[in-house]
């Protein structure tokens, strides 16, 4: 079925005319002097100002105006005789008061859900002071991991730092200082190392220094004797030295654990490297050690109503065989 048949099937209850859409004529309104007509079949199509006609086809689409519609509804009464019986005997009074019942209860449930309401206001304020501490709070969290990002960036530029230092330092002894044994007690047989406890992060753990004498078996350092632990001193000694340079060296009775061998060792390595390598002035109460020197310095007391000392320098330079230089004494 079309639209049009649908629509002329609803029967309403009105008064003169039969109860069928159909009998809703439009043909009273308005219509101003500009009137479009055109035709189509069996359509008719009538275009006023004010309203717009569609006949024939059963489609119709109408602008009206207010006192038109008024006008329309005016010649329409409804016919409440074909209602149904149960709705025909309804008590309008009775329908007032439980209309006004209900709006009662309604006003009532809208006061207790108000006092059971928050206060907007109050909600309002507080949600701004949230919203503020939270910025605020958020604000002062973004500074403090800047703070921490920039604190662990320069904490790890620090420790990579001191890691290249160390290293280099590390690796520069350990490579040298074996030599610097060799030369030191002139033997290729004499042995010493240096050991990491941590290799990833040396300056962590312990570094372990070992040394064999010349014709010896390995012991650990607090094993060896004085003399050899001397040795093995001055030889670390060097080897530091050699990595940063110092302009002189105070030794202050270095030979004191020394047999007559290694001072004679000792002393010839040192007079070596101090002709190119540096200055050393050195403290020893031995004549086989300082016997070797380039000038003596001796202090001396001399008695009188308070003591008092007095120093003597002699240049061994002007001796050719210092092998004698006991004898010349005087």
């Amino acid at each position: 079925f079309s639209l049009k048949s649908e629509l002329n099937e609803i029967s309403l209850p009105f008064r003169g005319n039969a109860g069928s859409m159909a009998a809703i004529s439009l043909a009273e309104t308005s219509t101003s002097d500009d009137v479009n007509t055109q035709t189509q079949g069996n359509s008719l199509t009538t275009t006023t100002d004010s309203s717009t006609i569609s006949n024939g086809d059963g489609n119709y689409s109408s602008q009206y105006d207010t006192k038109q519609i008024y006008d329309m509804e005016d010649k329409f009464e409804l016919n409440y005789k074909r209602l149904r019986d149960d709705l025909k005997k309804i008590n309008y009074e009775q329908v007032d008061k439980e209309e006004k019942l209900l709006i009662k209860q309604m006003s009532d449930i809208e006061i207790q859900l108000q006092k059971h309401l928050p206060q907007t206001s109050a909600i309002d304020a507080r949600s701004r002071e949230v919203k503020t501490t939270f910025e605020l709070t958020n604000a002062e969290f973004e500074r403090a991991r800047n703070a921490a990002k920039r604190a662990r960036q320069a904490f790890e530029k620090i420790k990579k730092e001191r890691y290249d230092r160390f290293n280099a330092l590390y690796e520069h002894v350990s490579t040298c200082i074996d030599d610097i044994y060799k030369s030191l007690t002139n033997s290729q047989a004499a042995v010493a190392c240096l050991t990491a406890e941590d290799a990833e992060e040396p300056y962590r753990g312990g570094i372990t220094y070992n040394c064999v004498a010349p014709g010896k078996r390995f012991q650990a350092m607090e094993n060896l004797s004085g003399g050899e632990k001397t040795v093995a001193a001055i030889c670390l000694l060097f080897a530091l030295r050699s990595f940063k340079p110092a302009p002189f060296f105070l030794l202050d009775e270095v030979d004191a654990a020394l047999d007559n061998t290694n001072i004679g060792k000792v002393a010839d390595f040192i007079r070596e490297q101090s002709a190119s390598e540096f200055q050393c002035i050195v403290i020893s109460l031995k004549e086989q050690f300082y016997s070797r020197a380039d000038a003596l310095v001796g202090i001396y007391p001399e008695p009188g109503d308070c003591i008092t000392s007095h120093c003597l320098t002699l240049d061994l330079n002007q001796f050719d065989e210092r092998e004698n230089i006991a004898n010349t004494r005087g």
